[in-house]
């Protein structure tokens, strides 16, 4: 038990010892005299028995001095051990007090060398010269020790620097497309299409991307894109590769008698390091303010993948190093929860892995705002366990900059809550669950399309509640400076909204506070056709790019909106945006009703039959509206596909299912237009 004890006063120390090398020279040598019976009282700590045993004090100096005759070199180096000895000892002892019992012993030949000890494990009665053979494996035993916990530094920061090296070359794929879209438009050889279908556009198995794929309807998970599993598997690779390689087990050993033990011990200190070196890439790829979406316009949900990613290696590390520290502890492991930082490492492993248990796919997509609560409390707590853990023993800074991230992104979304100020939604409840918000705003900030916003309903209950909702630009050229939204509602905060605008008749102005706007802008304007395909609400997304296309008279695009949608009653939410599109002249507009039309009353919604009418009367080759029947998707898009000019453009934003399919669509026809086809996707998955 003590030597467990003074191998975790050795790692508080490492910290200096990673600045100092002058430890270097005290530390083996304290260690190799250690490995004596000291004559000391069973009941007093290691630095009580060391600090006031003369017999360890002359035998420590004299094989400093061994191995060093600088004396000042020796003052230097056992400062650290000096504070030691009062910290954690109760024992004020000075250098000179020390220097003075060692020479008292010299002078007074009372040391004994090693070789003459008849009995080494027999209580010492004299200080004793070490030998050579036991000052090298005390040697060799510290810079082992020494080097296996900085490994933990050096490795963990090599699986940081290989996101740093994946963020880099998303930035500068993404600078290309800036500065040089013409070149990317013309990357579309048969090499580079097979290139594309088979590592970049599909997800990892197939095509189910949006689509989770599920075991026994509980256990559920988002696959990845075929191009971010690549990005993981080299992660994943990296954490297993560094985890078990550079190991130097050796025996005999100043600290371990068995490879067993060393290796418990190694793996241990490394893994507990390197999930804390995970900190700052998880804290700023799971924040909404993160430079790095800007600097390679990848969406939140690419890395949100990430993020999650990188919690499970974290925590992976984590229960490794705590199961390995388990098994070092041994019969000792109920009297280590004597100690505060084993308590609290305890708690911040259990606390990881509950994190990751409430995060599965299965409770976040159902119970969103839920979800999101109790994982901002836990990771609260899972950060003061991490912090009390290690606050002795060092590495604070992986802590500290998770907390400067966390703060930063928290501080700018108030930021931006105070610049963006309060806005007044006029808002409107429509059949089939359907919520619309048109929203003035400061005007502080210019929408563009792909942007979307969260907000906060200011009300006594659930104000700190937030969405993001796609916006776009109110289609009357005379209410541009507005906003609108819409939403369908389910659980939370949208089920809430649709309650307080049933119990005012339908409609309501509700005061917003506003954080946004967030996301990221495809370009288009490089494209001969661009497609839009949308499903249901995710026509949001779609027209604010069509409308946007539309509204730069200078641009000479062909463009396809194609809409499939259950409901009759959207023509009646939709049908400013849909008539703004038809006036257009410069979109074919595909609409697909699914369910067939059911009888209405003459007083209910006779203004949204008026409208339908309306939109009917838009019926032409540029603007077609179908009735139940449901659209083969894939074979829609082809056919544009197929007949569209130069360099295409597919955009979709839908239900799971219409977006994998046109996933699908767009990887199988990457060769079957007459430039290059592009899929984008706006979607937010969970």
């Amino acid at each position: 038990m003590k030597l467990l004890t003074s191998l975790y006063l050795l790692l508080v120390a490492l910290p200096s010892v990673l600045a100092d090398s002058n430890d270097q020279l005290v530390y083996p040598c304290t260690n190799a005299v250690s490995e004596f019976d000291l004559g000391c009282d069973p009941l007093a700590t290691y630095y009580q028995c060391r600090c006031t045993s003369n017999i360890f004090i002359s035998s420590a100096f004299q094989c400093m001095l061994d191995r060093d005759n600088n004396i000042d070199h020796v003052e230097e180096g056992i400062q650290e051990f000096l504070s030691y000895c009062l910290e954690y000892g109760n024992v004020s002892v000075t250098f000179d007090e020390m220097y003075d019992t060692y020479k008292k012993d010299l002078a007074a030949h009372n040391f004994t060398n090693e070789a003459d000890l008849k009995n080494k494990t027999a209580p010492l009665t004299t200080p004793i010269i070490l030998d050579p053979e036991t000052l090298e494996v005390a040697i060799k035993t510290f810079t082992t020790f020494y080097w296996e916990v900085y490994s933990g530094t050096l490795f963990g920061g090599i699986m940081m620097a290989y996101w740093g090296a994946v963020i880099a070359i998303g930035a500068l794929i993404n600078l290309i497309q800036h500065i040089a879209p013409k070149y990317i438009m013309s990357c579309n050889s048969p090499s580079v299409i097979k290139f594309r279908q088979a590592f970049t556009i599909p997800a990892t198995f197939g095509f189910k991307h949006s689509i989770p794929m599920s075991w026994m309807k509980i256990f559920s998970m988002a696959t990845p894109t075929r191009g971010q599993s690549m990005a993981l598997l080299g992660y994943v690779v990296l954490n297993i590769i560094l985890c078990l390689v550079k190991f130097d087990l050796f025996l005999p050993n100043t600290y371990y008698d068995s490879y067993h033990m060393q290796i418990c011990r190694y793996l241990a200190d490394r893994t507990g390091v390197i999930a804390f070196t995970h900190f700052p890439a998880l804290f700023l790829f799971g924040g909404r303010n993160n430079i790095l979406a800007w600097a390679t316009g990848w969406s939140f949900d690419t890395f949100n993948v990430y993020h999650r990613w990188i919690a499970r290696g974290m925590v992976m590390h984590a229960v490794i190093h705590s199961v390995a520290y388990s098994i070092l502890v041994g019969d000792y492991y109920r009297e280590e929860f004597e100690n505060p930082y084993w308590v609290w490492g305890v708690v911040a492993t259990v606390l990881g892995c509950a994190i990751l248990g409430q995060s599965i796919h299965f409770l976040r997509s159902r119970y969103y705002e839920v979800f999101l609560i109790i994982h901002i409390i836990l990771a609260i707590f899972f950060l003061v366990g991490c912090y009390w853990h290690c606050v002795e023993m060092g590495w604070m800074e992986w802590i500290y900059s998770s907390w400067a991230i966390w703060a930063f992104d928290r501080v700018v979304r108030v930021g931006r809550l105070v610049w963006s100020g309060f806005g007044r939604a006029e808002s409107k409840l429509y059949p089939d669950d359907i919520f619309k918000m048109t929203i003035s705003y400061s005007q502080r900030w210019k929408y563009y399309p792909g942007s979307h916003i969260y907000f906060h309903v200011m009300r006594p209950w659930g104000f700190w509640e937030s969405h993001p909702f796609t916006i776009y630009q109110h289609p009357d050229p005379s209410q541009s400076d507005k906003i609108i939204l819409c939403g369908t509602a389910k659980e939370g905060m949208t089920r809430n909204i649709y309650n307080d605008l049933s119990k005012a008749s339908g409609s309501k102005n509700i005061t917003l506070l506003l954080d946004g706007p967030y996301g990221h802008r495809h370009n288009l304007q490089h494209y001969n056709t661009c497609i839009f395909m949308a499903g249901g609400i995710g026509v949001t997304a779609t027209y604010a790019y069509a409308a946007d296309l539309i509204a730069k008279a200078d641009m000479n695009q062909h463009i396809v909106f194609i809409w499939i949608t259950r409901h009759e009653s959207a023509l009646e939410w939709f049908s400013e945006e849909m008539e703004y599109l038809a006036k257009s002249g410069r979109c074919t507009i595909q609409m697909y009703i699914t369910k067939s039309a059911e009888p209405v009353s003459d007083t209910e919604h006779s203004s949204g039959q008026e409208k339908n009418s309306d939109s009917d009367s838009y019926n032409s080759p540029m603007y077609s509206i179908t009735r139940g029947v449901r659209p083969d998707a894939y074979e829609l898009v082809s056919g544009h596909i197929r007949e569209s000019n130069g360099n295409t453009s597919i955009m979709v934003c839908g239900p799971p299912t219409l977006n994998d399919t046109m996933r699908r669509c767009a990887t199988d026809n990457l060769g079957n237009a007459k430039g290059r086809v592009d899929y984008l996707e706006e979607a937010f998955s969970w």
